[in-house]
């Protein structure tokens, strides 16, 4: 009887031994499974992130330089030989502001877009730059638009070159900032 009590007991023991064994495999292909797809999914938004950034980066910058060269070729643009006698300062403005408004046209959309997939502590930097580009086409209007007095022009041209040097400082934060986040690789959920 001895002999046949130590030989249940021996089943019973392989039995809750192969089920244990077989849990704890389970267990740990099921994490392994996890695990990659947490770093594919990594691997997939740092590729969507990349995309973002560098098209908004892209159209930022050609935003800004379109701005530099409206800046560069004032005088043309608000030449009062060009308009209406009567109504230059009115169809000046709207020339501008048709302008300025073109050059700053896809920020919105593409801002959205980068909104929708960078890291929550990125927003910041994102919202920043923005508002820096839209400041300094606010500048440039204001300059193009001010009286003719020396001292208002001066004043002007003091803001836009200000809001100049604010705006690359943000550009250049937010690159910096975008480098760490795609440089990082992605890591199994721990």
């Amino acid at each position: 009887m001895n002999e046949a009590w130590a030989a249940i007991v021996a089943a019973i023991a392989a039995g809750i031994f192969t089920i244990a064994v077989a849990y704890i495999g389970y267990r740990a292909g099921r994490r392994h499974t996890t695990d990659q797809a947490t770093v594919e999914h990594g691997q997939w938004l740092r590729g969507q992130r990349q995309k973002a950034f560098a098209t908004y980066l892209e159209a930022w910058d050609r935003a800004q330089l379109r701005i530099a060269d409206i800046y560069k070729n004032l005088e043309e643009h608000t030449y009062p030989g060009n308009f209406h006698q009567h109504n230059w300062e009115k169809e000046m403005a709207e020339h501008m502001d048709s302008l300025l408004a073109e050059t700053v046209a896809l920020m919105p959309k593409l801002y959205e877009q980068l909104m929708l997939i960078v890291p929550e502590d990125m927003s910041g930097l994102v919202d920043t730059a923005s508002e820096k580009l839209f400041a300094l086409a606010d500048r440039l209007r204001a300059l193009a638009l001010c009286a003719l007095d020396a001292e208002t022009v001066t004043a002007r041209r003091n803001e836009y070159e200000t809001a100049i040097d604010e705006a690359i400082a943000s550009r250049a934060e937010l690159f910096q900032a975008s480098r760490k986040v795609l440089l990082a690789p992605p890591a199994p959920a721990s």
